[in-house]
């Protein structure tokens, strides 16, 4: 078979072909990827085909001159398809063992090198076999796909089936065993091809032995895409063995379900003019909904170490910090909710689709022994990297259609997994974070995509008078165009994760879960389009960021109904002690719901690093916290900034918080900023770690 440049570019697009299509049938079966995603895949595939074709056509011809070996023998008439396999096989596995196998500890570490020298290994080995049963009489491209086919499938099937979700921390045995996994995967492929070959020698026809090949290549993909998702075993961070006796006997398994970022008047259980959630309309019949929920913090990681902990933002400390960009870990001196209940014999587990914000590397894992942070299947696939590296606003989000965090969809077939793996004599408490209400979705399926008339080819016409600067410093207001688009945007996204929510609580009702558990389903956290001339979360305390959704239904669906008791998530975990029967830690500030009397608090640090805060640090450059308390049946809010800036509702007349009446009550301001500074001095010398205290005195109105 000759060397030429028309044969290796030939070759060159058929392995990266080979490697495209095995990862469009496996990832399609595993995830919801967008058409726009996977075409863009095939033009970079190609491109890479081509690329190698030419490096290889030139080193072909060098080697040819300057290089004499009995294994170097171009000559062969299986020569061509030998060393493509080969240099294929070494691209995708050099890829996954230094880009997804070993991402903290770098490519050049002497673990990473000797995987990559394994691998290489292999690949020598992998010619070998390829180049002993070239056929002379074969074309280049029938030639190579019945060498390749089956080994490059199989390496893909097998990265994608058991590898491709991997934590962010190194993992030896999962790079040693992935590696020799790679390996063993296409010599057992290269094996295949040798005996299909034999087999269906009798062939005449060079295209109809390849298509037999192609037709048992797509018959392997597909077993393995039945053989169900992706494994997500390595993300198993606590090997240990729980008690094999729980020392609690109810519920036996407690589940928390956190919608991120979903806001209470979007959820149709508290109202509103579209049924978005008519699934969790229904759990809520059978659950106790807290109309006055209320979050300790406007955004994802500070809310959930204070649900964990049942202590506020000040007390555990995790939350910006003297002007830091990334917030400080949870300290491992805080005690959370599932060391407790993992040191009385529950299996603990989170699934989150919130990987940024509530990856492990914050320390708030702790005491979960399964715990999986994973970015979207996508980001696992060869060029997931580079989709990565793309602006996350424009090219990636907007024309390739490719979601930054994980649909309930994939997220729920983790959760299924895991389900399946635990121990079932044991009781569970499993905590899920969805990530729908979040900006980051670009597309859903049909029809939520299009639901509630969102089209986001109007998105440019609603927008095109849009500047943020003026409406932040209120030069200007948000048409209410520009809200109903932002919306509906959301609760379509919304209306999906119900439809999930379903497919979930069915799940539990199946495996006989449901109706003996508590299940807690609440948000962490608001957003605000436009209202009070913001936008996002993180940047204020107004009741569209902190007054959240939560409801709990208790087995046998006690205690159903309706309360107007205000709460906060800091209750919830001493809650479900209490219902436990479990003694609550010292320190922990929030209550049992029947008995809360603790001040009603919520806090926004430091947001030097907020892009928002950035471009308008006039406005954003400041610390905040809100108190509520009820004074003549009036519920009443003050929220005090650190600028001066301090603001005064009254939520009963003024639920929106449109009028700050600061200026005309100063008495009732002065009151609530007492409350406050003794809250603050209540714990203040508990604090943790080198967070920022500010003096009683410092807090002025």
């Amino acid at each position: 078979m000759k060397v030429s440049f028309k044969n290796s570019l030939l070759l060159g697009c058929c392995g990266s072909m080979i490697m495209f299509i095995a990862e469009w049938i496996l990832a399609s079966s595993y995830s919801i990827i967008h058409i726009r995603t996977f075409l863009f895949f095939g033009v970079l595939y190609c491109l890479l085909g081509v690329f190698v074709g030419c490096i290889f056509a030139v080193l072909f011809k060098w080697f040819g001159v300057v290089f004499k070996h009995r294994w170097w023998r171009s000559d062969h008439p299986g020569f061509l398809p030998a060393i493509f396999l080969a240099v294929f096989f070494l691209i995708y596995g050099l890829y996954h063992i230094n880009g997804a196998l070993t991402p903290t500890i770098g490519m050049f570490a002497p673990f990473s090198l000797l995987a990559d020298f394994i691998c290489f290994g292999f690949a020598v080995i992998l010619f070998r076999a390829a180049l002993s049963f070239g056929e002379k009489k074969s074309g280049v491209v029938p030639a190579f796909l019945r060498v390749a086919l089956l080994p490059l499938s199989l390496l893909v099937a097998v990265n994608l089936r058991f590898f491709a979700l991997q934590p962010r921390v190194m993992q030896i045995e999962e790079l040693f065993f992935g590696t020799i996994s790679f390996g063993v995967a296409a010599l057992l492929g290269i094996l295949l091809a040798r005996v299909m070959s034999d087999r269906i020698a009798f062939m005449k026809k060079d295209y109809l032995a390849t298509l037999t090949h192609l037709l048992i290549v797509i018959a392997i993909l597909f077993a393995f895409s039945l053989a169900g998702t992706a494994s997500s075993a390595s993300f198993y961070v606590d090997t240990k063995e729980s008690n094999s006796e729980s020392e609690v006997q109810k519920p036996r398994n407690i589940i928390w379900i956190v919608m991120d970022t979903a806001r209470r008047d979007h959820v149709s259980v508290y109202g509103g003019e579209r049924d978005t959630m008519p699934n969790l309309r229904k759990f809520s019949q059978e659950a106790l909904v807290f109309d006055h929920a209320i979050s300790t913090a406007p955004w994802t990681f500070p809310s959930h170490a204070s649900m964990f902990t049942g202590m506020y933002s000040s007390r555990h400390g995790a939350h910006h910090w003297n002007g830091k960009r990334i917030a400080k870990p949870l300290s491992p001196e805080n005690l959370t909710i599932a060391e407790i209940l993992a040191s009385r014999g529950y299996q603990t587990a989170a699934i989150v689709s919130n990987h940024a914000a509530l990856s492990r590397n914050k320390g708030i894992g702790q005491g979960f022994q399964f715990y999986f942070d994973s970015p979207p299947f996508v980001f696992s696939l060869l060029w997931g990297k580079l989709l990565q590296s793309f602006p996350q606003d424009s090219f990636r989000l907007r024309h390739l259609w490719v979601n930054r965090v994980s649909l309930a969809s994939d997220i729920n077939a983790t959760v299924f997994e895991w389900l399946e793996r635990r121990t079932p004599e044991q009781p569970f408490f499993l905590f899920i974070n969805y990530m729908d209400a979040h900006n980051g979705i670009a597309f859903l399926p049909d029809p939520y995509d299009s639901m509630y008339g969102f089209d986001r080819k109007m998105g440019k016409k609603v927008f095109k008078k849009f500047n943020p600067p003026n409406i932040v410093h209120f030069k200007d207001e948000i048409a209410p165009a520009q809200n109903a688009f932002w919306s509906a945007g959301v609760q379509r996204r919304l209306s999906f994760l119900d439809m999930q929510l379903a497919v979930l609580f069915e799940k539990l009702r199946v495996m006989n879960i449901y109706e003996d558990a508590l299940i807690i389903v609440s948000s962490d956290h608001g957003e605000l389009f436009g209202e009070h001339n913001s936008f996002g979360h993180q940047t204020d305390l107004y009741n569209e960021l902190i007054n959240i959704p939560m409801m709990l239904k208790y087995p046998q669906a006690e205690n159903a109904g309706r309360s107007d008791r205000l709460v906060q998530t800091v209750d919830v975990m001493p809650e479900i002690l209490s219902y436990l029967g479990v003694d609550i830690p010292n320190g922990v500030q929030g209550q049992p719901f029947d008995i809360v009397d603790h001040a009603i608090i919520a806090e926004l640090f430091e947001q030097k690093h907020n892009s928002k805060a950035k471009r308008n640090p006039g406005r954003y450059y400041r610390d905040l916290k809100a108190i509520f308390s009820i004074q003549k049946k009036d519920l009443v809010k003050y929220i005090w900034a650190s600028n001066g800036k301090s603001e005064l509702f009254n939520l009963k007349t003024d639920p929106k918080e449109m009028h700050n009446t600061i200026a005309n009550q100063p008495a009732l301001a002065d009151t609530m900023l007492t409350r406050l500074q003794v809250w603050q001095d209540s714990f203040s010398h508990h604090r943790i770690g080198n967070v920022r205290k500010e003096p009683v005195e410092s807090i002025q109105r």
